[in-house]
């Protein structure tokens, strides 16, 4: 009987053992897939960090650039200043002239305005003129024509 307890108790053991070697395996298989799971944490850790880092490292270049753009288009703006200067006291030159032009075109008008008035009393003097010499030579003609009709009287009366 002994021996069949000892069996019993033999295969009780094993059967134990063996449920512990699974549990241990098992347990095994949980502690790495704990270990796995551990260094995934720590990796996305990790890669979070270096994606902070490579943000950064982008926002930097980014910001480099935009710097670098903005002295090129500042260099480029007091180019164009430059250039543009000599254009702008030109402008400024021609408008001066233009705003004198128009000041001597004003002054002409008006003086073409005067000398239009004086030409239009001068022309109407004119013609006044012009009248009484026609009057005055119509007068001459009649003038001239009563003495030629006088001295053909004169004329005839001595030839009676």
């Amino acid at each position: 009987d002994e021996m069949k307890n000892s069996d019993v108790h033999l295969n009780t053991v094993k059967s134990t053992l063996k449920e512990l070697q699974e549990q241990v395996k098992s347990l095994e298989q949980e502690k790495d897939r704990m270990e796995e799971r551990q260094k995934a944490i720590e990796n996305l850790e990790l890669y979070k960090m270096k994606h902070a880092w490579v943000l950064y490292d982008n926002k930097r270049k980014e910001a480099l650039e935009v710097k670098a753009q903005k002295k090129e288009l500042s260099t480029r703006l007091k180019v164009a200043k430059k250039k543009e200067q000599p254009l702008a006291q030109q402008v400024a030159q021609l408008e001066q002239e233009l705003s004198k032009g128009k000041k001597r075109r004003v002054a002409l008008d008006r003086e073409i305005g005067a000398t239009n008035k004086e030409w239009h009393m001068c022309l109407t003097k004119a013609e006044k003129c012009q009248d009484r010499i026609d009057t005055e030579t119509c007068d001459l003609g009649l003038i001239d024509s009563a003495q030629r009709r006088a001295e053909q009287l004169v004329v005839d009366r001595q030839r009676q």
